[in-house]
């Protein structure tokens, strides 16, 4: 399942992204450990043991650490840390 990214904050730890993403009516809040920059519009491909390729380029993969159903109140508090 691929997953749309739709707004993305950065955390204090310079690797640590937590996005909000999308796929279809299903929508999360998602910690992602990455070395590459997550923007708006990337899409995450799933390949192996909760690692995505960003916007399906196998040169650009991160991990999910955890992952949660999307509500706005939860992430207004998450971006206001």
């Amino acid at each position: 399942m691929e997953w749309q990214v739709i707004d993305v904050s950065k955390t204090e730890k310079q690797d640590i992204f937590s996005v909000v993403t999308q796929c279809g009516k299903i929508k999360t809040i998602t910690k992602i450990k990455s070395a590459f920059s997550i923007n708006k519009g990337d899409v995450l491909t799933p390949t192996l043991n909760a690692t995505y390729y960003i916007n399906n380029n196998k040169n650009r993969t991160i991990e999910i650490l955890s992952s949660v159903c999307f509500s706005s109140e939860a992430w207004a508090a998450l971006k206001l840390r």
